[in-house]
């Protein structure tokens, strides 16, 4: 286990680094310039030429991208270039809001996911089956945005059930609409995984041996199949919650929620390169953290796994 943790490590900083490398890339290939954001189009060709001197933008290319990972290594993100603020602490005090949220949607797509596919996996064929994998295809067919932009106007505008925007911290309501938006599409792709693995596992003969023992239907299906189904489903929850974490972009501007997807929308608006480096990497990093900690579930849950580990080690 400890020489798979150090390979995943040293995965993810390689990882790390690549991302801040073709973000890099990808910020220098965009046409406009941050200076003119900063300073307008206006400002005479001297003090466009001082700012830029400042910030490092006059720097090549090489001597900007090593000169960022040597203060990102010490924990410095730099300081935005239109508020003055340093990224990092305003991350810092960002993330808990989207954390919140992410916290919620997950909780919604997980046991609405589970809930409903283990419906649809036991009553196969029936309407209850149908009518889930009717609304899942939908559900994961329908843009956030799109489903966003309805909530706001039939719950807040027509009905005046929730408020459209702002953030927990305001009001508790706040957080309802956007949770929804967000999870509804993981709680759709839970529910069809839920499904098919489900249906794979009451297949089995072990199923079937415990229906011949007189088991209850509840006690097959959640004790035997649900538990030895679960590994696809921990999957798409990790892989999940890790992009909630990293800020959903559309979601957090459309609800004016105040969290990392929102306040790196203002930065690639205001082409303010550290708030934009900032929020990706640190998008990454919490991508990959929480897929090695699924990973590492998998050894965990899986007992196959397991006896290969075991048996290598002999």
């Amino acid at each position: 286990m400890t020489g798979y943790l150090v390979k995943r490590i040293l995965t993810a900083l390689l990882t790390l680094l690549g991302v801040a490398f073709v973000t890099f890339v990808l910020l220098k290939s965009v046409p406009g310039d941050p200076v003119e954001v900063i300073v307008g189009e206006q400002a005479s060709e001297e003090t466009k030429a001082k700012i830029r001197e400042s910030l490092g933008l006059d720097r090549p290319f090489f001597s900007q991208f090593f000169g960022y990972i040597s203060l990102a290594c010490r924990g410095d993100l730099g300081v935005s270039y239109i508020t003055g603020e340093p990224v990092g602490r305003t991350i810092a005090q960002k993330f808990p809001n989207t954390l919140i949220l992410a916290l919620t949607a997950a909780l919604l797509g997980v046991v609405l996911g589970i809930l409903f596919g283990v419906v649809a996996a036991t009553f196969r064929d029936s309407f209850a089956d149908r009518a889930t994998t009717f609304v899942s295809v939908l559900g994961i067919s329908t843009p956030v945005y799109w489903l966003g932009l309805l909530l706001i106007f039939f719950v807040s505008y027509k009905l005046k059930l929730l408020p459209a925007s702002g953030t927990w911290n305001q009001s508790l309501a706040c957080l309802f609409l956007p949770a929804i938006a967000l999870g509804t599409r993981s709680a759709c792709y839970i529910a069809r995984i839920t499904r098919s693995s489900m249906l794979e596992v009451l297949s089995a003969d072990y199923v079937r041996t415990a229906r011949a023992k007189g088991l209850s239907e509840a006690a097959v299906v959640l004790k035997h199949s649900l538990k030895n189904s679960i590994i696809p489903i921990i999957t798409i929850i990790g892989l999940d919650f890790g992009s909630y974490l990293n800020g959903s972009v559309l979601t957090e501007t459309i609800f004016g929620w105040d969290g990392l997807g929102r306040y790196a929308m203002t930065g690639i608006m205001n082409m303010d390169y550290p708030v934009i480096l900032g929020t990706v990497l640190i998008g990454a990093a919490v991508f990959v953290v929480v897929n090695t900690i699924v990973d590492i579930l998998y050894v965990f849950l899986n007992p196959e796994m397991r006896t290969g580990e075991n048996s290598v080690g002999s």
